[in-house]
């Protein structure tokens, strides 16, 4: 009986020290995915801000796009506000020019009527008259 309960105890002994040893490689498995968990979230976090960053670049270059647009599109109008002006006065000018040539041509046909008529016309009224 003692023989059989040593050989039990040597068993137990055995069976434990190989469970001892199967946690301790549990526990060095477990500390390694830990570790390899903790490696693949430094990296999507460093992925994470990498992104981060390039959104802000980009955010920040289409601003700039942005604002030259407007800056152009301000000078544009103020160039095409300029054209206008020029255009209304040089319409205002050609108007100016055409009424002082109508007025010209006027005087110059008066001046032919009388030219014309204003001899004969004093003795036509007094033989109407």
């Amino acid at each position: 009986m003692q023989m059989i309960l040593e050989a039990r105890v040597d068993r137990l002994e055995n069976l434990m020290a190989e469970v001892l040893e199967l946690f301790r490689e549990l526990k060095i498995e477990a500390a390694e995915r830990d570790r390899r968990s903790e490696e693949r979230e430094r990296k999507d976090s460093e992925a994470q801000e990498a992104f981060r960053k390039e959104m802000r670049e980009i955010a920040a270059r289409s601003e700039e796009r942005d604002r030259r647009f407007e800056e152009r599109e301000i000078k544009a109008e103020k160039a095409q506000q300029e054209r206008d002006l020029k255009d209304k006065e040089e319409h205002k000018e050609l108007v100016r020019e055409r009424n002082r040539l109508n007025a010209d041509i006027a005087k110059k046909f008066g001046t032919l009527v009388e030219d014309i008529f204003a001899p004969g016309a004093e003795s036509l009224i007094k033989k109407i008259f």
